[in-house]
């Protein structure tokens, strides 16, 4: 699967309570193997499964840019955009090949009740639109 995504009109540095909320999803999977060299602070979030992931909050990252994702590495990458777009709104963008066809991936709804439950919001899916 592949996901896609942008920040608009966002720079600087990523506030505590992402990096916090963000450090305790890559945690979870640094510890079950899914997961390695782990590397945040306020001005990028990065971790490996064969490649970095970067993401930084800069001007830069105005451009599209998408992540390859495969099994639990794809739960990874998909909780880490969950809570840029809790966080960020509208000033973040996202979407996933699998929307196209207007089919979502089970692995979202997977995501969503993790992300529901570890930060105790209440996201919801309806068709390919996420609510907030």
């Amino acid at each position: 699967m592949k996901l896609y995504y942008r920040f608009e009109r966002r720079k600087g540095i990523f506030c505590d309570e992402v990096l916090s909320h963000i450090q305790l999803v890559l945690n979870s999977f640094k510890k079950k193997g899914v997961i390695q060299d782990i590397i945040i602070d306020k001005s990028k979030i990065r971790f490996r499964n064969n490649e970095f992931e970067d993401f930084y909050l800069t001007p830069s990252n105005t451009k599209r840019k998408s992540l390859e994702c495969a099994g639990d590495y794809s739960l990874v990458c998909i909780l880490i955009i969950l809570i840029l777009k809790i966080h960020y709104r509208e000033d973040f963008k996202f979407t996933a090949d699998c929307f196209v066809e207007n089919k979502v991936d089970p692995i979202f709804f997977r995501a969503i009740k993790y992300t529901n439950k570890m930060l105790k919001t209440k996201i919801r899916l309806n068709n390919t639109q996420f609510i907030f």
